[in-house]
Order: structure tokens, then sequence, then C-alpha cells
């Protein structure tokens, strides 16, 4: 049995890792979420938010940057930057949430490795180790913290536009 309270250092490393990665990945999920609702001309739509929650994390994105290029292609330019960061995010939180994780040189803990099953180009499966140094963890974070944040902006100003235009109160 696991016992949360005596947690070894691997393991509370391990989940300080991936818990923020897969905080952020719930972040920037909302972000996609409100993004695609608002470019709506209906932001209360209840068959499009259940389209977006069958998608997975790259059917999110796509759809995200293809509604906003049809619906707003001039906020798509502006924020541009952010959307082609997301594959890179993507490729992580994949890693995150399903590979297997360890610190190689534990109790050295500058090195998470994610081991996953990926098929190559012919279709064999092999397993694939990817390593995350401490520097490249904390500089992916801060980014996908901008990304986030630019996001946020994005479908605030949407949401705003479509409540000016409803004649809404904001």
């Amino acid at each position: 049995m696991y016992d949360v309270y005596n947690e070894s250092p691997e393991t509370k490393n391990e989940v300080l890792i991936r818990g923020r990665y897969l905080m952020m990945a719930c972040d920037i999920e909302f972000c996609l979420f409100n993004i695609i609702m608002y470019c709506s001309s209906d932001p209360n739509n209840h068959e499009r938010a259940g389209q977006f929650k069958e998608m997975q994390m790259a059917g999110k994105i796509n759809n995200t940057i293809s509604d906003l290029k049809k619906y707003a292609p001039a906020y798509y330019l502006e924020f541009k930057d952010s959307f082609d960061g997301l594959e890179e995010f993507r490729i992580i939180r994949n890693d995150m949430s399903h590979g297997k994780g360890h610190f190689p040189f534990a109790p050295d803990f500058s090195l998470f490795q994610i081991i996953t099953v990926t098929k190559d180009k012919f279709g064999i499966e092999r397993i694939k180790f990817k390593d995350y140094n401490k520097d490249y963890i904390f500089r992916s974070m801060a980014n996908f913290a901008k990304i986030i944040e630019s996001l946020t902006y994005l479908w605030q100003r949407l949401k705003q536009e479509y409540n000016s235009s409803a004649g809404r109160l904001i």
C-alpha cells in the first residue's frame, strides 16, 4: 500500500515536477476552451463544449487555432507566438501524463527522466528515454506561465467583445 505520509524524496520531487506541468495543462485547457467558446456566435452552445471535452490535447490546440483563424484572424496573428509554444507544451504534457518518471542519479534531483513507449517510423514500438534537466524544467515552466497569461488575456478580450456586442453588462 502506498503511504502518502512517508513519501520518499524522489516521489516528492516527481510530484512537484509532474504536478506543476499538469496544473499548467489544466490552465491551458481552460484557456483554449474559453477561446473556442468566445469565438463562437453563441458561447453558451453546449454542443461545442461537448465536442471540446472529447478531444485530446492536440485536437484542442488545433481546433482553437482553426476557430481563431476563422472567426478572429487578427487575434490569431497577435497571439501567434503563444500558440506556437503549445506544441512543445503538448509534448511535455504527454510525457508527464503518460510516461514513467524517475531520477536516474537520485539523490541528485537535477535530472528527471521519462520513459515512454512510442512507435518508430516502421510502426515498431520502442522504449524511449527523455531527459529533463533542472534548468530546462524551470525555463519551460516560466515560458508556459507566460503562454497561460497571454491566452487568458486573449479569452478575456474575446469575452469582453462578445458581451459588448450582445448588449450585456461586462
